[in-house]
């Protein structure tokens, strides 16, 4: 991997001072001054990350949408599956480093989005669910099952039932929730908020099939692109939180005794959003025993135009309906090389040169500074993209849209022989974009109080997704936020929160070395421990949005703080209508503390994984699980540190 992200300075809390180490190619700071800064800190701990991508398998450089992990194959190692907006990359784990294994799949190459680990056939084997899109717009596109073998590999399953296949919608979510308590696994599929192109609810019947409930409960007209299904109130219904594009981004659904979905966000506190929440995350920050939420706000990658690092000029123009003609000027010394998209693709059909409207040959291709085909305005905006000479020395690129397929331009010039720039700027492509600082919202009974200020976990970054998980095994839930960027490459830092242990948190991205790349725009975060040492990892994905500047790349941040807590790790077996436990509810109480823990629906941005819940002990030698199943019923179960449970399902709920 190439350099790393310009990093913020860290905070550290209670006035004391930080060791510095380095090891190998990780920044290890001692990070003693959080000891005793907050109530039940269990003492000094070196945190400290190092990105074992490359070394690991994962040295992948390019777009992604969605990252799910899972043991799909039993052996007891956590695989990954990752949207490359375009195909499913799938990475076996060999005991620690990873393998790429998609061609033995059988993975079709689509419009791919979202990515779903879940039972279908309820065989107990986890099969792959992905959500497609239309190709932009511009035809249908199937979602996809990759169904499991009971081996090592899946297998391209069309027999998808239609409600689950929506070639019609374009596909960018697949969440698997029991919305009516009966102890089977509907799926709720979510498309780009469009006009005709609706959400729908694929119920799971006991004959084993799935039929369409959208319309009757309501989901058709929830206006968001993925829903996160958390269970606040310890009862069997579950709260639907929207995310992603729409207006119902950010706002939160329940099924009424009827079936239909009601708007709760008021009746919970939920403060209203301007910008789009891209993603939220649930987690027991403040060990009380139920789930607080952290929604990650931030922008759609703005139109702009801008000098790029090593001369050159890149470009995105947006047009929003037909007569929309955004256009820029940029001056080259001599020849160029122009590589001009719309959407994500290179048509040369649609690209105009000069009065004659002449196509290129290939894109990217070399524009001469004396090449006739670029004299003269284009004298009619046919849809396209339109590039012409303007002066000598100076050219025009224009996008006139159609209200349609052709709403986005992107693109780079670069001097072959001399060098390119912008000329003048229009007015609109300058827009400063605002601050987004994310949502801290801790659950008091049932309602949630906005604690980001006094928390210190409003990052300002333009967020995409986030992940509560125990860095340091300490018994309290840290928190890592995924930074996109507003332009080409120009990527955010991430920010690691240290949980202070007194609702508080702390920027440590710099202590622990974990700020991120300095190209691509941050997309994911999946926690994980990928190489079972007992601590838990982060993979992260750097290839979010629209060319230019989404070829970034995969990071595994494998941690390695020192010392840490001891940990238990649960892992639950359901019962047959849904045998991952999706929705289930674990809490461990060990040394004076409660933790609760969800298998949550979805788990990370646009995805849903399956993997043991983690708890860290911090100092103790022993914890008491208490699980509530999506039944229902109620399981105890005694661990000691180092422990790894598998805890079935009973078929009676026993005493606790």
């Amino acid at each position: 991997m190439s350099g790393r992200r310009g990093h913020r300075a860290a905070r550290p809390g209670c006035g004391a001072s930080h060791r510095f180490a380095v090891v190998a190619v990780a920044v290890l700071v001692a990070v003693s001054a959080y000891a005793g800064c907050g109530e039940g800190d269990e003492g000094a701990a070196r945190l400290g990350f190092s990105d074992t991508a490359d070394a690991a398998g994962l040295g992948v450089l390019g777009p992604s949408f969605a990252a799910a992990a899972a043991d799909f194959d039993r052996d007891g190692w956590p695989d990954l599956a990752i949207s490359a907006h375009g195909i499913v990359q799938l990475f076996r784990n060999r005991g620690g480093s990873f393998e790429y294994v998609s061609g033995a799949m059988g993975f079709v190459a689509e419009d791919t989005h979202g990515l779903s680990w879940i039972d279908l056939d309820r065989d107990g084997w986890l099969d792959l669910l992905v959500a497609v899109g239309a190709n932009q717009g511009r035809g249908q596109g199937d979602n996809q099952l990759y169904r499991n073998l009971r081996s090592e590999s899946l297998a391209h399953d069309p027999g998808l039932p239609g409600v689950l296949r929506d070639p019609t919608g374009r596909g960018r979510c697949l969440v698997a929730v029991d919305l009516d308590a009966d102890g089977r696994l509907d799926v709720a599929v979510l498309n780009l908020v469009q006009h005709g192109r609706w959400n729908r609810l694929a119920r799971a019947v006991p004959a084993g099939g799935y039929r369409d409930a959208g319309e009757r409960l309501g989901i058709e007209r929830i206006a968001a692109e993925c829903l996160t299904a958390v269970h606040f109130d310890r009862s069997r219904t579950p709260t639907l939180i929207g995310y992603g594009g729409g207006k119902d981004s950010g706002r939160a659904f329940r099924p009424e005794p009827a079936g239909a979905l009601v708007d709760v966000t008021e009746e919970l506190g939920i403060p209203p959003s301007p910008q789009l929440i891209y993603a939220v995350a649930a987690g027991d920050y403040d060990n009380d025993g139920d789930l607080d939420l952290y929604l990650v706000r931030g922008h759609h990658v703005p139109p702009s135009v801008a000098a790029l690092d090593g001369g050159g000029v890149g470009f995105r123009l947006i047009s929003h309906r037909p007569g929309d003609h955004p256009e820029f000027s940029f001056r080259c010394d001599d020849d160029f090389e122009a590589d001009l998209l719309i959407g994500f693709n290179r048509p040369r059909r649609f690209v105009h040169l000069g009065a004659a409207g002449e196509h290129p040959r290939s894109i990217p291709w070399t524009a001469g500074g004396g090449d006739p085909t670029l004299d003269g305005e284009p004298p009619a905006a046919a849809a396209g993209i339109h590039l012409w000479r303007s002066a000598p020395g100076e050219y025009t690129v224009r996008l006139a849209g159609d209200g349609s397929r052709m709403q986005a331009a992107s693109g780079r010039m670069r001097g072959v022989r001399g060098s390119c720039a912008p000329a003048a700027v229009p007015r609109p492509l300058r827009r400063r974009w605002p601050d987004t600082p994310n949502l801290l919202l801790r659950n008091r009974g049932g309602r949630f109080d906005d604690v980001t200020t006094a928390a210190g976990a409003g990052d300002p970054g333009s967020g995409r997704d986030a992940v509560f998980f125990d860095a340091d095994n300490d018994g309290d839930l840290d928190l890592f936020v995924v930074n996109g960027g507003l332009e080409f490459d120009r990527q955010q830092p991430d920010v690691l929160y240290l949980n202070r242990g007194d609702g508080t948190f702390t920027d440590v991205s710099e202590a622990a070395g974990i700020a991120g790349p300095d190209h691509g725009r941050g997309a994911t975060v999946t926690a994980l421990d990928y190489d079972r040492d007992g601590a838990i990892d982060l993979f992260v994905t750097n290839g979010d949005g629209p060319p230019l500047g989404n070829e970034g790349p995969y990071s595994l941040w494998h941690n390695h703080t020192t010392p840490r807590g001891g940990f238990v790790e649960v892992d639950l077996v359901g019962e047959a209508g849904n045998p991952a436990a999706m929705g289930a509810s674990v809490l461990a109480v060990f040394g004076g503390r409660r933790l609760r823990v969800e298998r949550i629906s979805t788990d990370g941005r646009f995805s849903t994984g399956v993997l043991p819940l983690h708890f860290g002990l911090g100092q103790a030698a022993e914890a008491r699980i208490e699980v509530t199943w999506p039944t229902g019923r109620t399981s105890a179960a005694a661990a000691v540190a180092g422990e790894r449970l598998v805890l079935t399902e009973p078929s009676a709920t026993p005493a606790l």
